[in-house]
């Protein structure tokens, strides 16, 4: 075991050496060119063996010079041979600093050590403290800008329009989410509490068949939390007391209360499994299971987010690179996404005859994107969907139609 320790210390510090004409010159050295190095006064002492024999303690203290075009590097070895790790742990204390010297030397044309030790820089230079290979490898230059992992986008909005007019009914959808409205991720970083504000508005375009009103609202108030128990258990959990109205029927039957729960379960390092429920405080549907698994590897090229009931696939098209200063990062990058959602929802409404009603749009929509990346966490999506399977429904079932399929483009963000 000391054997390879002690190789493992020389053959170390030989790879530092080689890196040692990056730093500033000492004027105690008077090296022109940092050509040969010799370690002088070097102690490598065994200074404790853990019972467990898996770590040493050691104490090690290094010298160098320089002169001619011969690179030398010498170190301290136990004895004239090694001693096995069993008599190892036998050593008497005075005799654990008793060390000799074991010497390497290579020879260089002359020429040869201007790109084996490169001239040191005019200017110094801060120290790094990147770990230096031993194998004298260069080091990669492409650097990941640090994200604060703590970082959470806490609101999705979106600007969509659904082509339409009279009885194909056509809107304009404004909304302010919180995103875990939008998607159930279970990568996320855990938050506190967050207590935030939801709304949206939609214009409509017709219908003329029916006496739906020309804007439809809903404000609400969100309190969520995301519960860690251990490294592979997380429980997402969020409830919206909500008001869904056209601002002329504010009663009762305005108000609703959306929640969801749901469980999140680390099968293996890029592999999730989410499971729970959720209240969409709909007429139409009540409850919705959650279920389906996450693949999102951090680095790969592909995500699937095949949760019911908003599956989407994602996949890496470009990784756009940034030079600074010699360094090479990573910037945005772009996606291409095809996705599955269910739209609508229930508001209470004034007729035509000022009678109080409740009203339920609904339509099911298939929706490619491309989104947008960026390294501080935001991201930005273009999409265009087919929707769907339409209906305008009323609790009073008077008038009840299915408007025509139609599309739909959309821009949307995390941020």
């Amino acid at each position: 075991m000391q054997r390879w320790l002690a190789f493992a210390w020389i053959w170390g510090l030989t790879g530092a050496v080689a890196y040692a004409g990056e730093l500033p010159p000492s004027p105690l050295m008077n090296l022109k060119r940092p050509r040969v190095f010799e370690v002088r006064g070097s102690r490598f002492t065994l200074l404790k063996n853990s019972p467990s024999r898996q770590a040493s303690t050691f104490d090690t203290q290094i010298g160098m010079a320089s002169d001619g075009n011969l690179v030398e590097f010498r170190g301290p070895v136990l004895e004239d041979t090694f001693v096995d790790e069993d008599a190892a742990d036998e050593l008497p204390d005075n005799q654990s600093g008793r060390v000799l010297m074991m010497q390497y030397s290579e020879e260089f044309q002359e020429g040869q050590l201007e790109t084996t030790f490169p001239p040191p820089p005019a200017v110094p230079t801060p120290l790094s403290n990147e770990a230096i290979p031993l194998d004298g490898t260069p080091r990669d230059a492409t650097v990941k800008p640090k994200v604060d992992e703590h970082q959470f986008q806490n609101q999705y909005s979106s600007l969509a329009w659904i082509a339409g007019a009279n009885d194909r009914l056509g809107m304009i959808e404004l909304l302010f989410n919180p995103p875990s409205r939008v998607w159930f991720d279970p990568t996320r970083p855990v938050t506190t509490t967050f207590v935030d504000i939801e709304w949206g508005a939609r214009w409509l375009s017709g219908p003329d068949i029916t006496d739906l009103p020309p804007q439809l609202f809903n404000i609400g108030i969100n309190v969520g939390d995301r519960f860690q128990f251990n490294d592979a258990i997380s429980v997402d959990a969020m409830l919206s007391p909500s008001w869904y109205t056209d601002f002329s029927n504010k009663g009762v039957q305005a108000f609703r209360m959306p929640w969801h729960l749901v469980a999140y379960y680390k099968i293996q390092e890029d592999w999730y499994w989410a499971t729970g429920v959720t209240d969409l405080a709909r007429d139409d549907i009540k409850y919705l299971p959650v279920l389906g698994t996450v693949y999102a590897p951090k680095d790969g090229d592909i995500r699937l987010d095949l949760v019911f009931p908003r599956p989407k696939i994602s996949r890496k098209i470009a990784q756009i690179q940034k030079v600074e200063n010699g360094m090479t990062f990573q910037g945005n990058s772009y996606w291409l996404t095809l996705s599955g959602e269910l739209g609508g929802g229930s508001w209470a409404i004034s007729r035509e005859n000022r009678a109080y009603d409740v009203t339920t749009y609904r339509d099911y929509r298939l929706v490619a994107g491309l989104e947008s990346h960026r390294t501080n966490g935001q991201i930005t999506r273009l999409e265009a969907g087919w929707i769907f399977n339409r209906s305008v429904a009323y609790r009073s079932n008077i008038g009840n139609y299915n408007p025509a399929d139609t599309f739909m483009i959309r821009i949307s963000s995390d941020y």
